[in-house]
């Protein structure tokens, strides 16, 4: 087992390009993803490379073989590969191959570092393990809900063998119909043939036994979010599964550390956090617990590639990002209520702003039953130390209306089955309007800065590690106004110290959740933003 160079890529296919990204932070470095050649976004499996101190326009390439050969392409120059045979120069014109197995470190001296860094990029020490996971058989758990069905449904539209788990075969068939309802549809669009449909359907297998799932390399539970239940499914699932099986969890908000507290296998718990309508929406949060192995979140990312959707990774926290995220928009617009704002001022301005619905209809959408369990189960977890939302006490009385959301025939909205949406009558009989209202830019400020300044708090506690994780999670996750380039880029275009002169007022004003972060202080103080700007030297 030897490390060579090459003049020339072998005559093989299945090549993975491994993608340089930019942390104002740290620095260039290599992520996980990559690309392949079929064009198919995925994850390398247990083989990541991270290169510090590098400039922006780092191009060298790493490619993935698919007989298991990590081949390493320099092109800014020099590149110095260290493993236990010694030290190999491989220069731009060559080509690097490390077979399956190898310990390696790679530098490169002759990259000058940004910001008076190390002055050549060095690498951690890792491992080539082989070729990407594929993933064949997945089992979700909870199909009767329309996310479990989701997964279910994109999943075989990967090619993917499913197990769809629920407690009854007249639930998990629902789930399966849910698939052939979205198949119906794309077969009216002209986009979607029968063949294709039959197909697809054929990969749902509907059960009620939990041995079904012993063949799956994924599980992913997507139940209610209540931890004796999430901790029995756990229980009954890890019984049958294999010891390399990977257990995900659907929370959007529970911890990951916690919830693997029922698993015997924490090292292979992980949290893949879909948003509803699975089919439709770009983003998948993947939350890595104390305890969870780099394996199980390649294997994540790998099963998210083969989706072809985004992933952003975050690191546990009550609610994760996305979540904590818009329960901050939701929240403000049932304060907006209680304050006496007029409903249709809250949602139209929320609209005005860019964003793609209003707080209103969010809440109807994730549904009020869903937002009060959660709340519920968050009071029971923290006991003393639960602080209530501003919104809690408009939540409480919606739920003990009856008034659960769209799914439960109506919330802040009404559904007719003969018109379109529209707001429910009863709001002003339980909220009355003030005579004054507020204007439609100061509402819109509040939705805009609510979110962008429970980003900046994620970014500060390190849930997130880039600001752009912030804003593509909050574009593509939460339908944070495109225009602001997400909820952070937000924040430096408005300007960092107006930013925080405004949330000081706002805090005044409103309340304490407006108050400026500790770190978006110090960064006004220092002339900071989250991504710099160019300096004259860079640039040239």
């Amino acid at each position: 087992m030897t490390v060579e160079c090459r003049a020339t890529l072998p005559d093989r296919r299945g090549y993975n390009i491994l993608v340089a990204s930019d942390s104002k932070r740290s620095g260039a470095h290599w992520e996980l993803f990559t690309m392949a050649g079929t064009g198919d976004s995925r994850a390398m499996s247990g083989c990541g490379i991270h290169v510090y101190a590098a400039n922006r326009s780092m191009k060298d390439r790493f490619f993935y073989d698919a007989d298991g050969e990590l081949l390493i392409v320099p092109q800014l120059g020099r590149l110095h590969l260290f493993t236990e045979m010694g030290q190999l120069v491989v220069e731009p014109q060559e080509i690097a191959v490390i077979p399956r197995g190898v310990r390696f470190r790679v530098e490169l001296p002759d990259v000058k570092a940004e910001g008076g860094g190390l002055e050549g990029a060095r690498g951690y020490v890792c491992e080539n393990h082989g070729a990407p996971f594929r993933l064949p058989d997945l089992g979700p758990i909870g199909s009767n809900w329309e996310m479990g069905a989701g997964i279910a449904y994109v999943s075989a539209q990967a090619g993917m063998e499913v197990v769809l788990l629920d407690t009854s075969l007249e639930a998990a068939g629902k789930g399966k119909d849910y698939s052939g309802k979205l198949l119906a549809k794309g077969m009216q669009r002209g986009k979607v043939t029968q063949e294709q449909a039959d197909a697809l359907l054929a990969r749902i297998r509907p059960t009620t036994d939990y041995a079904d799932l012993a063949g799956c390399d994924l599980v992913v539970e997507a139940v209610f979010e209540q931890r004796d239940i999430k901790a029995d499914v756990t229980a009954r699932a890890e019984a049958v599964i294999g010891k390399g099986t990977v257990f995900a969890s659907n929370t959007s908000t529970l911890p990951i550390t916690g919830l693997a507290q029922a698993s015997k296998r924490p090292a292979m718990f992980v949290g893949i956090h879909f948003f509803s309508p699975v089919d439709r929406m770009p983003l998948v949060e993947i939350i890595v617990g104390k305890k969870t192995s780099k394996e199980a979140l390649a294997r994540a990312l790998d099963y998210v590639g083969q989706l072809k959707k985004t992933p952003i990774v975050v690191n546990d926290s009550r609610g994760f990002y996305t979540s904590r995220v818009i329960g901050t928009i939701t929240n403000e617009g049932m304060a907006m209520l209680a304050e006496g704002i007029e409903p249709a001022l809250i949602e139209n301005a929320a609209r005005m702003a860019g964003f793609p619905v209003g707080p209103l209809a969010v809440s109807d959408e994730v549904t009020l039953e869903l937002q009060w369990k959660i709340t519920r189960q968050t009071e029971q977890d923290l006991g003393a130390r639960f602080v209530k939302s501003v919104g809690y006490d408009v939540l409480k009385t919606m739920v003990g209306l009856g008034r659960l959301g769209r799914r439960q025939g109506g919330g802040f909205y009404d559904y007719p089955a003969d018109g379109p949406k529209h707001l429910w009558a009863g709001l002003k009989q339980h909220w009355q309007a003030s005579a004054e209202q507020p204007p439609v830019e100061e509402v819109m400020k509040r939705f805009l800065f609510i979110e962008a300044l429970e980003s900046a708090r994620c970014f500060e506690e390190g849930v997130i590690s880039h600001p752009a994780d912030a804003d593509l999670g909050s574009i593509l996750g939460i339908g944070y106004p495109a225009w602001t380039g997400g909820a952070l880029s937000y924040i430096d275009t408005f300007g960092v110290p107006e930013f925080v002169a405004e949330c000081q007022r706002l805090s005044r004003r409103y309340g304490p959740r407006f108050k400026p972060t500790r770190s978006l202080k110090k960064m006004a103080a220092a002339g900071q933003r989250f991504y710099p700007l160019p300096t004259a030297d860079s640039a040239a």
